[in-house]
């Protein structure tokens, strides 16, 4: 996960513009982005309909609203890192997922569908269509420089929430039992 320093200078950029909440959870994380952002944020944490499980998805929809979805297993700093992950794609506004209403499969009648926006395609496995980590598709530079940086605006969130945690107190027993452990 190595981006071009330009890209560092960005991320560090749009990281700085974001106010990290304390303590850093999944849910203040997301309370922080719906406070932050002009838009709407809907998070999904329901088991993904296909047998292909992606660690998170971001999409926005005709409506006004951006989705985040998180892998359910992803608990603790690795749903922390997911739900970053996709607020880096936000905020260094790379280019959200296609969503395709019109194509979805109609809902069952008494059911309202949780992943109505995602196109039948996508929900059989071909995550952005050959734009995937995969080791048997191609790889998009462009796709994959996103996706880095990406990765980075989260770690690099998450390390600056745990040096704001440890600036938070002024007390040396505090520090050497911090440093310690």
């Amino acid at each position: 996960m190595a981006v071009p320093a330009a890209s560092r200078q960005r991320i560090a950029e749009a990281l700085s513009r974001f106010q990290i909440p304390f303590p850093l959870t999944v849910e203040t994380l997301h309370q922080a982005i719906k406070e932050q952002r002009e838009r709407p944020l809907i998070l999904h944490q329901e088991p993904f309909p296909t047998r292909n499980q992606p660690c998170g998805l971001w999409w926005p929809d005709s409506e006004g609203n951006d989705h985040v979805w998180i892998n359910p297993q992803a608990v603790g700093v690795q749903g922390v890192q997911s739900l970053a992950h996709e607020l880096g794609h936000m905020l260094l506004e790379h280019p959200p997922l296609k969503v395709s209403p019109a194509t979805a499969p109609e809902p069952e009648p008494e059911e309202e569908p949780t992943f109505k926006w995602l196109t039948p395609d996508f929900l059989d496995g071909s995550f952005l269509g050959v734009r995937n980590r995969s080791r048997d598709a191609r790889r998009d530079p462009t796709y994959l420089l996103h996706e880095d940086e990406a990765e980075t605006f989260g770690a690099m969130l998450r390390r600056q929430a745990l040096k704001q945690s440890r600036d938070r107190h002024n007390d040396p027993l505090l520090d050497r039992l911090h440093a310690s452990l």
